[in-house]
């Protein structure tokens, strides 16, 4: 059997959520971007982008068209995918997608920061953010959370999936991002390793984005129990996984989705 083309999360999958972390196993790109490349950034060859889109959509069961992607800025922004098209939403600054329309499937895209995926789990509506360490500390997290309950979800019933992103292991940061997260977080000093300790001591400071996105799910009012694990470091797993820190620019990145199914618009 044929590895599946995203990695998907138990509280999303019980409650029926069409959703997935892609990896880059699955695709047809090459060199570089080997195999699963869903990055508009750098495509290299445009058609093996369209293919991949193509492959996952006819695997995960959502309408291409009825996808939607924003421009990401490592912000605090979202936007609200209602009847707008695929094309119309695509240009705009946003770090995060939340939609109640059904036949609606919003996305971001990831190599190493946190894709994170919410819902209410009754279906009414749910968000793809994209938190990366600056949209972490400007509140990323929480704007989303805010957006669902302005469509009628109450922030302790939403379930939240973490996909992979860049663990403790290998996010080494300088004094500027310890400081940010210090501010950001001051009750959650376990964010940031420190220089000199770990299981083996790192020679800087490290940075536990996980943890810091469940910090801000519980500060936003989820419930932790509501939390699925993350599924693997980014950097650490080169067969599984794109990583901007390990490998440089024109590389592929993932894709993380979320929908809600049923006919829509369009």
């Amino acid at each position: 059997m044929a590895d599946p083309l995203a990695l998907q999360v138990d509280l999303l999958a019980r409650s029926g959520l069409l959703h997935g972390f892609t990896t880059r196993l699955g695709g047809v790109s090459k060199g570089s971007f080997a195999t699963l490349n869903l990055s508009p950034k750098w495509p290299e060859e445009a058609e093996n982008v369209a293919a991949n889109y193509d492959r996952l959509a006819r695997w995960a069961g959502f309408k291409e068209q009825r996808l939607y992607l924003a421009r990401q800025v490592h912000g605090a922004q979202g936007v609200r995918v209602a009847d707008q098209s695929s094309a119309q939403v695509r240009p705009v600054e946003a770090d995060y997608l939340f939609t109640d329309r059904p036949g609606s499937t919003v996305a971001v895209i990831t190599a190493d920061c946190v894709p994170l995926l919410l819902a209410d789990p009754s279906g009414r509506c749910v968000a793809a953010v994209h938190a990366g360490w600056r949209g972490l500390v400007a509140g990323v997290i929480g704007a989303a959370v805010r957006s669902l309950a302005e469509l009628g979800s109450r922030p302790q019933d939403l379930v939240a999936g973490l996909g992979p992103c860049i663990g403790p292991c290998c996010f080494e940061v300088g004094q500027e991002v310890v400081e940010a997260f210090a501010d950001a977080f001051p009750n959650h000093p376990d964010i940031v390793v420190p220089a000199g300790s770990g299981a083996t001591p790192f020679p800087k400071a490290h940075v536990n984005l996980w943890r810091a996105a469940r910090a801000a799910l519980v500060e936003a009012g989820l419930d932790p129990a509501h939390m699925a694990d993350p599924p693997g470091c980014t950097m650490c797993d080169p067969h599984r996984f794109y990583s901007y820190r390990r490998d440089g620019a024109r590389i592929g990145q993932q894709l993380a989705y979320i929908g809600i199914e049923g006919n829509g618009h369009g």
